[in-house]
């Protein structure tokens, strides 16, 4: 089966994709005490409402430098600091904060698995800043399920990516390939398959499928 859209929001007659968390989530007939967080922190409320078993949240990254995004670049993944821990503290060298509990042995399997097929699909030399922990506003209020949040690569990495040697090419460039994001994508499913235990293998990519957008705003399979 496959769904193609998420509909559209009456209100503002803009598909759902193209929407705030904190206009879906109310629409969505979530209580109170979910639609009482802003955009950012009612997303993992949201996820609890629905009963997930783990949160993940999907991002790209950011030096904020001046001076053409700057040199960082690389895949990091963090976790909630319990704010015990500056943020972008080593996940491994607090050892004294797993909130939600199983949310340290998720960003491990996580974060290996993904960096795992990056290097070895993508890019052997794609930088590894680690696993993190951060007070972040999308993982302070997880209360009864692990979750992390994935820093992909560097948005406004637009040339001369740091690294000893240097990965091909500025993360910028990466993420505007469909290789790059598949296998963050690939990586990320089988270090939940990991987590959970899973041993079932992912389907392969389906390559004589496709959609196409005709003249007429359909869509053709």
């Amino acid at each position: 089966a496959a769904r193609l859209g998420g509909g559209t929001w009456s209100t503002s007659g803009k598909p759902w994709w193209q929407m705030a968390a904190e206009s879906f989530v109310p629409w969505s007939g979530a209580p109170s005490e979910v639609t009482q967080y802003g955009d950012v922190s009612i997303r993992p409320a949201y996820a609890e409402f629905v009963g997930a078993d783990a949160y993940v949240s999907i991002h790209a990254n950011a030096s904020g430098s001046s001076s053409n995004g700057g040199t960082a670049n690389g895949l990091s993944t963090y976790r909630y600091s319990c704010n015990d821990y500056a943020d972008h503290s080593r996940s491994d060298l607090a050892t004294g904060c797993d909130d939600p509990p199983g949310s340290k042995r998720l960003l491990e399997a996580a974060h290996a698995s993904m960096l795992r097929r990056v290097r070895g699909t993508w890019d052997a030399n794609f930088g590894d800043r680690l696993g993190r922990v951060a007070n972040f506003g999308e993982l302070r209020t997880l209360d009864g399920i692990p979750g992390i949040l994935v820093e992909t690569a560097f948005f406004d990495n637009i040339a001369s990516p740091a690294g000893s040697p240097p990965p091909k090419m500025a993360d910028n460039k990466a993420l505007h390939d469909p290789r790059f994001r598949e296998s963050i994508a690939l990586g990320l499913a089988e270090g939940l398959a990991e987590y959970f235990g899973s041993t079932t293998r992912l389907p392969l990519r389906p390559d004589v499928l496709f959609a196409r957008n005709q003249r007429d705003g359909t869509v053709r399979l």
